[in-house]
């Protein structure tokens, strides 16, 4: 039998202490004696638990226990692999980072293009009298540089990328 401290198990399981606590609390787990605490290499005053047990406490004697769950649920997770797969082959789906690249590059072409306007616009704004006028050369100049932007080309890698997703 081996023995685990609390600390080891919120370690092992990726919970936190108080988790790990309640769930020994909750399924009533008797730490082991000091005897057998001192016998595995624990302070004789340390608290610890049979690993088994905690486990099982923390994760459930179902979900720990039941092979043909387990088994369940790794052919869902091959079954999603698989789609996942299958849909980036059909180019339904691109890798994240090209795409991430390419979203940044056009934000920021976009940051660049609003705020060169005031600098572009300033003199022009200052001879107008009419609100109208200053609206519709607004207006221009931000549908001017949204054109602009919708003829943005994806970077080299990025359009090998798409050209890898097309074939």
């Amino acid at each position: 039998m081996k023995l685990v401290r609390i600390q080891e198990l919120s370690e092992l399981t990726g919970q936190s202490l108080a988790a790990v606590r309640r769930a020994i609390q909750r399924v009533g787990l008797q730490p082991a004696s000091p005897e057998a605490t001192s016998a595995a290499g624990f302070r004789s005053n340390s608290t610890a638990y049979n690993s088994e047990l905690a486990l099982l406490a923390i994760y459930g004697e179902a979900e720990a226990l039941d092979p043909s769950q387990e088994r369940a649920a790794l052919d869902r997770t091959r079954r999603e692999l698989a789609e996942l797969q299958l849909a980036e082959r059909r180019g339904e789906m691109l890798p994240a980072e090209p795409v991430r690249t390419a979203i940044t590059s056009v934000a920021m072409q976009v940051r660049s293009q609003l705020m060169a306007l005031p600098s572009r616009l300033s003199a022009e704004l200052t001879s107008m009298q009419s609100m109208r006028a200053i609206e519709m050369l607004l207006a221009k100049e931000i549908n001017a540089a949204l054109a602009d932007l919708a003829e943005v080309q994806l970077g080299a890698r990025q359009a090998e990328v798409v050209e890898e997703q097309d074939d």
